[in-house]
């Protein structure tokens, strides 16, 4: 790690006079959530005002950070929904003055030395997106202000390996733009997910350290965004709920897996229908087609939508179950199905 990116990462100035001055007041749970906050500000640039975030950043149970809030918060100004603080601004615009000055140093002594510039043609050499756009800020010590959110829309060659080639905007998250190295996995999800999706989160958020311990691609993000948008068009998406997409997406994908893995080892002879039909895509048109179901793919309908079709006509049975029990935690689609499922008696009638 360079010495640049370690004085963006760990080491952050504390006046310690100035901040007791303006401390005194504060209890020692409230002190540990204002230092918590300042260093989560300097790492990720200025938080959401948004109680949830705020509790997770503090680590406090929502009841305590109700209880701390105003006290903790009233050393913040709110602007367009961001927690901004003039001393910290400050300081990182600061450090962001060094490192351009640090940068600019580098890379007349290298001219000095090679006597040319580097091709930037180079792969090797070539700089970030970030960097080859003026006025960009590199993700560990942004400026005083905050950026418009880009278009929700992700161009370029993103791979599922969560790594991506190609000139594009949406592989900027990846590396950190002032170092050129790469950035850890939770800082890039939280870049990718609060910059070109607009969802309010950090690199510690709960949802965003589980989408690193499963290893999520940049490419099951996008794709899980966009059937967000068709199955709620208008709404904003949010890392907790594009995370059960993706989880779901993987289970059905590998029990589609095992399905079709044992039709294909039951040799010449045909095998006979799966037992849990329900389980995998395939089973699932099967028994559309037995019961006369036709899946409107080509106006739009979602695949889920058909399945809960398929689902109701099938009568009462354990694929029923299955799919209440996977939209548990979603309680809104949960209730629509089991709506759908069994309707009221004068509905029915």
């Amino acid at each position: 790690m360079s010495k640049a990116k370690d004085k963006a990462d760990v080491w952050m100035p504390l006046y310690i006079g100035d901040y007791l001055a303006d401390t005194t007041r504060l209890t020692t749970e409230q002190h540990g959530a204002y230092l918590l906050l300042m260093m989560d500000y300097w790492r990720n640039g200025p938080p959401p005002n948004d109680d949830g975030t705020l509790a997770q950043i503090t680590r406090l149970a929502p009841a305590a950070w109700k209880k701390h809030k105003a006290a903790v918060l009233r050393f913040f100004t709110d602007v367009g929904g961001l927690l901004h603080q003039k001393r910290i601004n400050q300081e990182l615009q600061a450090c962001q003055t060094r490192k351009d000055t640090a940068v600019a140093k580098a890379t007349l002594a290298a001219e000095k030395r090679w006597g040319k510039k580097a091709p930037a043609t180079a792969s090797g050499d070539a700089p970030s997106m970030p960097q080859a756009q003026p006025g960009a800020v590199p993700e560990h010590c942004p400026s005083s202000s905050p950026s418009p959110l880009p278009s929700p829309e992700v161009s370029g060659d993103v791979n599922p390996s969560g790594t991506a080639g190609a000139p594009s905007h949406a592989t900027s998250h990846l590396l950190n733009a002032t170092t050129g190295e790469e950035n850890p996995r939770p800082v890039q999800l939280a870049v990718l997910l609060r910059k070109t999706y607009g969802m309010t989160v950090t690199s510690n958020h709960a949802d965003v350290i589980e989408m690193v311990r499963l290893a999520v691609s940049d490419q099951e993000i996008a794709e899980a965004v966009e059937v967000f948008a068709m199955r709620k068009p208008g709404e904003k998406p949010n890392a907790g709920y594009i995370l059960r997409m993706i989880v779901t997406t993987r289970e059905d994908a590998v029990k589609a897996a095992a399905v079709a893995s044992g039709k294909s080892t039951s040799g010449a002879t045909p095998a006979p229908a799966s037992a849990e039909w329900w389980g995998a895509a395939e089973g699932i048109k099967a028994k559309a087609a037995d019961l006369g179901i036709t899946w409107k793919e080509d106006e739009g309908e979602l695949f889920m939508s058909f399945k809960v079709r398929v689902f109701k006509k099938a009568g009462e049975g354990p694929w029923r179950q299955q799919i209440l029990r996977e939209t548990e935690r979603d309680e809104a689609l949960h209730a629509r199905i089991l709506a759908f499922f069994y309707p009221p008696e004068q509905e029915a009638a």
